[in-house]
């Protein structure tokens, strides 16, 4: 087949443009005041599909939209095509999510170079052959929602105690395509490893996180290469290691020799066909119920009245005002919202694109869905709604079930998702 690659750096000129990420509950919008390391837009072309992986915790400029319509006009293939997916690093700018809209134009900076390296990677096509390795990848990756013996979760990054039943399931198989020009040489690939972006996070630093640093240092390695991360589901994954410069030194070190042992195992062909989009899908879900604004605004009032001198990240009054103002955010939302997906099967390797936060039993059970596939499912994909728990989550508790913007659906609805995804999967002929 004839592929391509392109990379260009997507770091705001902090000069020109006032960054903010993420920051805690009671300081939510944290101004980008320096780069730890910087941010990149990747692109893979290859038989008129374009797969795109960004530095970014999501889309919340509207950059994909912008992006996918502007590609496809100057490329001439449709949107279908066009698979554009955020890595998930917290340490990138971001807007709305975090009560601000202070750097707004950074949406446009993006858009602007999502297209060129869609149109770069495209002119930088070659023949090539693909290859696929995978492997797991020990030491890196935290469930963090242990379940208790109670039948609720630890308290968000708490140490685990002695009641906990069961720590959560973890998917640590990363899988690596590799793509290699008539000669043999590398081009680039694509690596497939579900892992949060939070080894740092809440920073005033912009950063690729574990994983985009690991990334880095691979394509490096590998002889300045292009190498797409597609984050697959860790809506409860965290990197085993988190919070201080040496928690992302030590996780990135793990990364990459990671990154070195997949690519060293023995590979096989992976495109049997010619790559094909199975089609863009949307799933209508549900909103989940809100309070009545009557009982909102008497626990506003009482929050009004609490002072917490020793305000925690995760619990306390800052954390009560956050989540009664996204509730209140919630209950302003039209009932039904639109959750879209990607299907693009190549051979028998399929890539599942879903607009949101994938938890990790979630993309096991696609995958056991066909096992005479290769699926892998990529999350953020598309757009963002959020998380996607599953209805028993929401009875345990914990931060991603709150009820707040990152978890607008009501319960139930992420099971019709993915069964809706699993049903044309099934459908696909073998």
């Amino acid at each position: 087949m004839r592929a391509g690659f392109s990379k260009i750096d997507i770091t705001p000129p902090l000069d020109r443009i006032d960054a903010y990420g993420i920051g805690y509950w009671y300081q939510r919008a944290v101004r980008f005041t320096g780069v730890r390391d910087p941010l990149f837009v990747r692109t893979l072309a290859f038989e008129k599909q374009i797969i795109i992986s960004i530095d970014s915790i999501f889309d919340s400029f509207g950059f994909v939209l912008d992006a996918s319509a502007r590609i496809a006009a100057a490329l001439d293939i449709p949107e279908a095509n066009i698979f554009i997916a955020c890595t998930h690093t917290h340490s990138s700018p971001l807007i709305d999510r975090n009560n601000t809209r202070r750097g707004v134009e950074y949406g446009t900076f993006v858009a602007d170079r999502i297209v060129a390296s869609a149109v770069e990677a495209a002119r930088n096509s070659v023949d090539a052959t693909v290859s696929i390795c995978a492997g797991r990848v020990p030491g890196v990756l935290y469930n963090r929602r242990p379940l208790l013996a109670n039948g609720r979760i630890a308290e968000l990054h708490a140490p685990i105690s002695d009641s906990v039943v069961d720590p959560g399931p973890i998917n640590d198989t990363m899988t690596i395509l590799k793509f290699q020009n008539q000669g043999g040489e590398l081009l680039g690939g694509l690596c497939h490893f579900g892992i949060h972006g939070v080894a740092v996070q809440c920073s005033e630093l912009i950063s690729g996180d574990c994983m985009g640093r690991a990334i880095q240092a691979a394509e490096q390695a590998f002889g300045n290469v292009v190498l797409l991360h597609l984050n697959g589901p860790c809506g409860d994954i965290d990197p085993a290691l988190m919070g201080d410069d040496r928690s992302l030194d030590i996780m990135t070190a793990r990364l990459t020799e990671g990154i070195f042992a997949v690519a060293s195992k023995e590979s096989r062909p992976v495109f049997t066909t010619e790559p094909r989009p199975l089609g863009s899908g949307t799933f209508h879900a549900r909103r989940r119920e809100t309070h009545p604004p009557a009982l909102l605004e008497h626990k506003r009032q009482i929050l009004s009245k609490i002072s917490d001198a020793a305000v925690r990240h995760h619990s306390g009054a800052g954390y009560d005002a956050f989540l009664l103002a996204e509730e209140q955010a919630v209950s302003e939302l039209p009932p039904q919202f639109d959750i879209p997906y990607q299907i693009l099967r190549c051979g028998d390797l399929v890539l599942v694109g879903i607009a949101g936060e994938v938890f990790t039993c979630f993309g096991l059970a696609l995958q056991a869905a066909r096992p005479d596939l290769l699926i892998l499912p990529v999350g953020l994909t598309g757009g963002a709604n959020g998380y996607l728990p599953a209805t028993e989550m929401f009875a345990q508790g914990g931060y991603e079930v709150a009820c707040a913007r990152w978890c607008p659906i009501a319960p139930g609805e992420t099971e019709k998702l993915f069964a809706q995804i699993a049903a044309e999967l099934q459908a696909e002929a073998a």
